[in-house]
């Protein structure tokens, strides 16, 4: 499909929708996952049972905490340590194997699953950004839900729309723990109020897709994933295995994202930055105030602390989970639609973001259909972003040239690295100026 942009819109977007949920219910399977002949061969692990898994993936230090075991689970065996940020069994284990089918940790065919559900490779020209048929700039027409969000609330406009529209009955989220607010946890939004409510960035590990076991059969699910989550998804899609639940995912939004971190790690900044005990926090906002990057932390007494961006990046660099540091995926290279934030890259460094705004990349058919008909609906505001735009900043970096070198040496010394069954190439690139006309 080729989409363009004439006058700051999208056309030649496919004009109607066509979306089929899945008839069989969820936590259904076709065999057992160790017979299952399916198109990734060598890439899905023959785990027997999660034990396999658990060697091979958690004991080794390759779980992306993605919480796809948990919500794929059939037999809902498997919990997660919110804790200790990692799956353990809670039951009796039926050994079917879905679980190893869709780990995201260590064996990823990138090039397998692109073909697989966008047809065809990327080109040389989509090397660092992924196969895609538009790149865009965008936002909420909905002022309050865009000043709410971290950019231009994009994300959670999508999927109010598609709520409204009967496109789907429910979004897979991360949200937030309301008996510690500055804890995340997994959230199924059944309403757009509730989609309103769990917007904006989380800067933690969040098991988001352990909320998949809270969806009922046959609902039609959006998930919004970072990119080891829409990795999963998209494993377990192509294993022909739990096709009830990959059948009832109608849309994986895909955010941008360097990497992440432990609950801890916002523990230690508020420690470390702030008088706040965290007993005394109602709120946490990771990206507060009106064109702020700020960490802003509401009390019990009505105050509000704010911590700089600045000095939360600073921790957070040094602090990254260890697998983050080899995942070279940093634009959601599986999703339908990627979306994020626009930083100025040459114009003004790479810390600075353009505020109220995403950058969003189209990929598949049905997602250029849902960001067209959300356009004409007045839902969002759409316009061209040049490919400069994406390239430049601290993300960029961490995940195309970082993740990619740290891939290298400890493949070199024979530590575990996930497999993407492609080679990158981490060589240096020319930062090209770029000038962003934000012109509705």
């Amino acid at each position: 499909m080729e989409n363009r942009v004439e006058g700051g819109q999208v056309v030649s977007l496919a004009p109607t929708f066509s979306l089929a949920a899945g008839q069989r219910a969820r936590g259904q399977f076709s065999s057992p996952a160790r017979e299952k002949t399916n198109a990734l061969g060598k890439f899905h692990m023959r785990t027997e049972d999660f034990q396999g898994l658990e060697e091979q993936v958690v004991q080794k230090g390759l779980c992306t905490a993605c919480g796809l075991c948990v919500g794929a689970c059939p037999s809902g065996c498997l919990e997660w340590d919110m804790e200790q940020e990692e799956p353990y069994l809670s039951g009796e284990c039926l050994a079917c194997g879905i679980c190893g089918l869709a780990c995201p940790g260590a064996l990823i065919p990138l090039p397998l699953l692109e073909k697989k559900f966008f047809g065809r490779a990327r080109a040389q020209e989509e090397e660092y950004l992924g196969v895609y048929t538009a790149l865009l700039r965008g936002h909420a027409k909905d002022e309050s839900l865009r000043r709410a969000s971290a950019s231009g609330g994009m994300t959670s406009a999508l999927l109010i729309y598609a709520m409204e529209q009967g496109l789907i009955d429910a979004a897979v989220l991360a949200g937030m723990d309301q008996q510690r607010p500055w804890r995340t946890l997994p959230l199924l939004a059944r309403t757009p109020d509730e989609i309103r409510k769990a917007a904006g960035s989380k800067y933690q590990l969040c098991p988001s897709l352990a909320g998949l076991k809270q969806a009922k059969p046959g609902e039609k699910l959006a998930v919004v994933g970072l990119p080891c989550q829409v990795h999963g998804l998209r494993k377990l899609a192509a294993s022909g295995e739990a096709e009830g639940l990959s059948n009832n995912i109608v849309f994986i939004l895909g955010l941008f994202c360097g990497a992440n971190t432990s609950y801890r790690v916002t523990e230690h900044v508020i420690g470390e930055f702030s008088d706040v005990r965290l007993e005394d926090i109602t709120k946490l906002v990771y990206r507060g105030g009106r064109d702020s990057q700020d960490i802003k932390l509401l009390c019990t007494d009505g105050s509000v602390t704010t911590i700089s961006n600045l000095d939360r990046v600073s921790n957070y660099l040094w602090l990254i989970r260890d697998r983050c540091r080899m995942c070279p995926d940093w634009t959601a290279e599986l999703a339908d639609i990627s979306l994020g934030d626009i930083f100025a890259g040459g114009q003004e460094g790479p810390w600075k973001k353009i505020p109220h705004w995403n950058g969003f990349i189209v990929r598949s058919q049905k997602g250029g259909e849902l960001v067209e008909h959300a356009r004409q609906a007045g839902a969002i505001a759409v316009g061209p972003l040049e490919e400069a735009a994406f390239y430049g900043n601290i993300g960029f970096e961490s995940k195309k040239h970082g993740a990619v070198y740290n891939l290298q040496q400890r493949s070199r010394h024979g530590w575990p690295t996930p497999d993407f069954g492609c080679q990158f190439n981490w060589r240096h690139r020319k930062r090209a100026p770029f000038r962003i006309d934000l012109t509705e």
